[in-house]
């Protein structure tokens, strides 16, 4: 709750919390977990080794790629001026892109 309170009241810095930023991306050449498993039990129950064996294999890729936790504090935060549901509270974290 302290955090959340100066995050509102965009007090971080000076209630001693720091937040970095941290951006990853999907890696493509991993399909969805439940497709994964979906055909390592479909070739299992097939008894087609080769192919369960493949899928096994993509269940070890790593679900992300190009993961990147920023060195310098992020303190600046946006809160939605309007927001439809009154006491709850939109933050925002823009990214920054070059």
């Amino acid at each position: 709750m302290h955090f959340l309170r100066s995050l509102y009241t965009d007090k971080l810095k000076e209630e001693g919390f720091e937040a970095y930023r941290f951006t990853r991306m999907q890696n493509p050449a991993r399909p969805p977990e439940d497709v994964i498993l979906r055909k390592i039990n479909q070739f299992k129950m097939q008894n087609r080794v080769d192919s369960a064996n493949y899928w096994i294999s993509l269940e070890y890729l790593p679900r992300y790629i190009h993961e990147k936790l920023w060195s310098i504090p992020w303190y600046f935060v946006r809160t939605a001026p309007h927001n439809r549901y009154p006491g709850n509270i939109c933050a925002s974290f823009p990214d920054l892109y070059t």
